[in-house]
């Protein structure tokens, strides 16, 4: 497998099947993103961040290319997502709106699994499946290592920030899963594709969920490392199951990219692509 680049003009077609209600707003893909899900706050922190004099693809549209890339491969003819960390559900969005549009040849509808711990965020996210009829599930709760209760920061607005998650310091009490758990919990027997973003948890994740990929239970993983030691952590974990297929860190800066016209830029999370060996 290889991340290809994919433009958005050949690729990405508007549905306007579904007509965007009052105070949401229809995306280059199509799907619908309601406007309070990020305030103007949170927009021109996110402008800074990623600002740049190098005309180049953002690291969000890379892992949409990467996801895109993924989905030409899978031969299920219900796609089996599992967002961990959801946020309002990007990601679910995404790859639903790709098979709705014709990117993954084999594919004709989508299951969606998406798990998110902060409250504001899990509210966005019901709405979200809801107005882009998103089949699937919806779970409250935060992923790591083991099941039981952790303390969760979520003490800012959360159209203001997502970049909540489990610390000593949090104010709220939140349920947390396993993959392992989670897959045996919901008889979810095969996993095309797991995208996991839940703010440097990831190792832990992974180590959460051994059984499920010792079983060979999942194809495909995206997981976006936060700190500049995990990405190497990650490789570890997943080698004895999973080809890396690409692997950036965090913070990394421009990257040429074999078959992108432009520079990738990461200026935030890292991405490791990986793919079940012998798939």
């Amino acid at each position: 497998m290889q991340i290809k680049y994919f433009d958005r003009k050949d690729f990405w077609t508007p549905d306007s099947k579904f007509p965007a209600p009052e105070g949401w707003s229809r995306m280059g893909d199509g799907g619908l993103v309601g406007d309070h899900f990020r305030s103007v706050t949170h927009v021109t922190k996110a402008k800074d961040v990623h600002a740049t004099t190098v005309d180049s693809i953002n690291e969000s549209y890379f892992e949409q290319c990467a996801l895109a890339s993924m989905l030409q491969e899978i031969v299920s003819p219900t796609l089996i997502f599992m967002e961990l960390g959801a946020g309002w559900g990007g990601q679910s969005l995404s790859v639903t709106q790709m098979v709705r549009n014709g990117l993954a040849p084999a594919v004709h509808d989508t299951w969606c699994f998406g798990i998110e711990a902060e409250p504001g965020h899990f509210g966005f996210l019901g709405e979200a499946f809801f107005q882009n009829r998103i089949n699937g599930m919806l779970l409250f709760g935060a992923m790591t290592e083991h099941v039981g209760w952790e303390k969760f920061y979520s003490q800012t607005p959360p159209a203001d920030n997502y970049g909540q998650s489990l610390r000593g310091s949090g104010n709220l009490r939140v349920p947390c899963y396993t993959v392992d758990y989670l897959v045996d919990t919901f008889n979810m027997r095969h996993v095309d594709v797991v995208h996991m973003d839940v703010q440097g948890e990831e190792p832990n994740t992974l180590r959460g969920a051994l059984d499920t990929m010792s079983a060979g239970a999942i194809d495909y993983m995206l997981v976006c490392p936060h700190f500049g030691t995990q990405k190497a952590e990650i490789e570890e974990i997943v080698a004895p199951w999973f080809d890396v297929i690409v692997s950036i860190d965090a913070r990394a800066g421009y990257l040429e990219i074999p078959g992108f016209p432009k520079p990738v830029y990461h200026p935030q999370d890292g991405i490791v692509v990986c793919k079940r060996k012998g798939l």
